[in-house]
């Protein structure tokens, strides 16, 4: 019998708008086969499909880090999300928040739903290359600043090797 971690760990349709949450928007008695309407606004159409083929990418939260397991962010979302289930489920039912907890759930799954998606992620990424960037033309802006943030990086930190042609940097002052 394999356990919940392993099942977990195989998981390659990772959801950054989590099912429990997509499940809700379906009267399906057979919640496996629940279905939902959807509006694709990149290409305008709308269709109905199940729930877990929407809000989902291939490996979307998989890492590749040293001493983790590849899946080690979608198992942790899966258990955030088991906490959060329930207290939605009961805010529904009741049209209120029974608790500061069921406030705090929603707000969480709400924080969740805001960052954990493919658009937030490429501004994420727009952001981080404009700053490297950035960086890279100032410490390239000339000779003696290239000299200084090459100094600077010698002292406090690995070895830096002194064979980088004239035209590489150049090339990145260019960037």
């Amino acid at each position: 019998m394999q356990t919940l971690r392993a099942v977990m760990s195989d998981t390659v349709n990772h959801h950054f708008i989590p099912q429990f949450y997509l499940r809700s928007f379906s009267d399906a008695a057979d919640k496996w086969k629940a279905q939902v309407f959807v509006f694709d606004q990149s290409t305008k159409r709308s269709f109905r499909t199940l729930f877990r083929n929407i809000g989902a990418r291939r490996n979307f939260l998989r890492i590749e880090a040293e001493g983790f397991d590849p899946n080690h962010v979608e198992d942790g979302m899966a258990e955030i999300e088991g906490e959060i289930a329930p207290r939605l489920a009961e805010v529904i039912e009741t049209k209120s928040f029974p608790t500061g907890d069921h406030f705090t759930s929603v707000m969480l799954l709400m924080g969740n739903v805001a960052v954990r998606n493919p658009r937030f992620r490429s501004m994420l990424e727009d952001l981080h290359i404009k700053i490297a960037s950035g960086m890279m033309r100032m410490s390239l802006r000339d000779k003696d600043r290239y000299h200084d943030s090459i100094r600077q990086a010698r002292e406090g930190g690995p070895p830096i090797c002194d064979d980088i042609n004239t035209s590489a940097s150049d090339k990145l002052r260019k960037i």
